[in-house]
This record gives structure tokens, sequence and C-alpha cells, in this order.
């Protein structure tokens, strides 16, 4: 099937007034032969035992991204399985977890999604950080399927929202939208 382009995004996945509900961020992706060549992978190993299963949440982050693929998008966001390796900019996608309860700069964050690009926009990597602690206190995890427990936050939920910063999206203004 042939891809669309990425402008296109929400206004495949969405309906009514979440159609047009995200603004771009200015990244591009298109000095490559395809918007991402690099597979995205997943460190599981820094994920605390006590709240994320590894294999539950390896699960969470591959629908996260079968959610962007399943647009046929030219945006296809290829899973590359389970690593170790630190936040930096090395021009590797990675998905990591960071302990930050000494920090306290965070507000509100769940997680983040940052995203390193060149002078002109050409970007060349994207890292996406679940936070352990944010100014209101921990933040806890689920990996299950399905909707979270109560006082927990959905892994697959915010993949899906930090994939969307990663594939250039910005934040939308409208509650229902994914990028909100």
């Amino acid at each position: 099937m042939r891809a669309r382009p990425l402008g296109l995004l929400l206004l495949a996945a969405s309906r009514g007034p979440t159609a047009l509900a995200y603004e771009t961020t200015g990244v591009s992706w298109s000095w490559q032969d395809h918007a991402f060549e690099d597979p995205i992978k997943l460190a599981t190993g820094t994920f605390p035992s006590a709240d994320v299963d590894a294999a539950e949440m390896e699960d969470r982050v591959a629908a996260a991204m079968d959610t962007w693929n399943a647009l046929e998008l030219d945006a296809t966001l290829p899973y590359g399985g389970v690593g170790a390796f630190d936040f930096a900019v090395d021009g590797d996608w990675n998905i990591m977890w960071y302990d930050s309860s000494a920090d306290t700069t965070w507000g509100g964050a769940l997680a983040f999604a940052a995203t390193w690009s060149w002078e002109d926009g050409a970007g060349n990597d994207c890292d996406i950080v679940f936070l352990s602690q944010n100014d209101y206190g921990p933040v806890q995890w689920s990996s299950r399927a399905g909707p979270a427990p109560s006082g927990r936050y959905d892994v697959q939920a915010t993949a899906v929202h930090e994939l969307g910063h990663c594939i250039g999206l910005d934040h939308s203004a409208i509650t229902a939208a994914v990028m909100y």
C-alpha cells in the first residue's frame, strides 16, 4: 500500500475536532531515504522490576510503535529490540527509564522525548525517557495490557505520545488528542 505523507497523520488517525490536533516541531527526517532508518531500542533493564515487567514493557512499546505504523505513513518506526545504553546524542533511538528522584525540575512531566537536530532542522536522534518522579511525587508505571490500574500511568499511551514528538509533532490544545 502507498505511504501517506506525515501531514495526514492525525487526519487519518482521528475523528472530529482532533483531526487537526497537532503542530509540528520543525524537525525533519527527510534527509534519509525513509523518515526513520534506525531501529528504536528499549532498555528494559533500566526500569524497576517492582513496577514494570520487562516482557510486558517490550510488548507495550512495540504496540505504541504499531499505533503509528498502522497509519501507513512514510514514517515506519522499526523496533530494534532490547539493549543496554545511555541517554546520549549518538544517532541511536533509545527508550529508557531515569531515576529522577533527586531532581525537582520536571513539573508534572511523566516522560520526555529528546530530539536532536542539525541547524537546518534535520533530525538525527531521538531518545525517550520515562521518569521515576516529577514535582508531584513518584510516578508509578503500568506495563500491563489494557487500562492502567488506579494510581499508575500507562506505559503504552505515554510511549505513543512521546513517539509523536520523535516524529516531529508538538503538543495539541485539544484534550482528546494523543499529543495533548
